[in-house]
């Protein structure tokens, strides 16, 4: 089949084969390079977004709004392992988390949403590990190595036409046994995934290192509902040993609480590790602020009562 290229040059004298493929190839280099812009500017105007909240006038909220945020809040309470030490994987600032240094038993990885950082799949991968890579808004990593394996498929609370469920994903790379290290950055789609992935498949992750997005949205009672029932699905299996605050997005306020819009959650299976109550105040030694030319967002002991 003729691309349009091809037709329109179609019959034309002094016009060969050889030029139409330069001149398809130089189109295609440009289709990429405007698709890597496009991301560019889609993460700049996001970031706008984030910080454009901040500009805006507190709304007084309802009563049970504070009660709403002081219980997602509870929901996070961080703990520590007494069998395994943090470190951080990937960068030194965005696209770099804090999790457990423990892969003892870590059958197969899955990173979820690569867009153009692979920072911390390349540290995971160094560690002799195979990373399942998903992520349907890029063609691929933009670093190869042998140890990636990339599908270009959004990863979504049920398969279909170009979707997949964590569940499937999970079956796919481990088979019906196996520990999996999670790490998942799906820009606000993982409540309805996480929300849709039963207890069972869930309690086969060692740890889940994730990016959780629109605390702000607390106040929509729908939203309220799902984030919450998620975090005590997790909390049963799970329990909290790291948080830090993505300061790309701002410190909100809802119902007279100070929180933050976008946390960086590390959750570390109690059935793997051995966790107690910690005194810990974030952001660590190990934490750095996702965007370096301002502060880190200081969360203290992450203690909601």
């Amino acid at each position: 089949m003729k691309t349009w290229l091809e037709k329109w040059f179609s019959g034309r004298p002094g016009v060969e084969q050889a030029t139409l493929d330069a001149i398809a190839a130089q189109v295609a280099q440009l289709e990429t390079a405007t698709a890597a812009s496009f991301r560019t500017v889609n993460k700049q105007l996001r970031n706008a977004e984030r910080r454009a909240v901040l500009q805006q006038p507190h709304q007084d909220y309802p009563a049970e709004v504070q009660e709403r945020v002081l219980a997602i809040g509870r929901l996070l309470k961080p703990t520590e392992a007494r069998d395994a030490e943090m470190a951080r994987f990937g960068n030194s600032n965005d696209g770099g988390y804090v999790q457990l240094d423990a892969l003892n038993g870590v059958t197969s990885v899955l990173s979820l949403g690569i867009s153009d950082d692979v920072s911390w799949d390349l540290d995971i991968a160094q560690r002799g590990m195979t990373v399942w890579q998903y992520d349907h808004s890029v063609e691929g990593p933009p670093i190869a190595h042998e140890k990636f394996r990339f599908h270009k498929l959004k990863v979504a609370p049920h398969s279909g036409s170009g979707c997949v469920s964590l569940g499937e994903i999970i079956a796919v790379a481990t088979g019906p046994n196996g520990h999996v290290l999670l790490k998942m950055d799906i820009e606000g789609s993982e409540w309805e995934v996480l929300d849709n992935t039963p207890a069972g498949v869930l309690a086969r992750c060692s740890q889940i290192v994730c990016e959780l997005h629109h605390f702000h949205h607390l106040h929509i009672d729908r939203h309220y509902e799902r984030v919450k029932r998620v975090l005590e699905k997790l909390s049963g299996i799970f329990g909290v040993v790291h948080v830090h605050s993505n300061n790309f997005s701002p410190i909100i306020v809802l119902g007279n609480v100070p929180f933050f819009q976008t946390l960086e959650v590390t959750f570390a299976n109690r059935t793997v590790f051995d966790l107690r109550q910690t005194q810990k105040i974030f952001p660590t030694a190990l934490d750095a602020p996702n965007n370096p030319t301002l502060a880190d967002h200081f969360l203290g002991r992450f203690d909601f009562g």
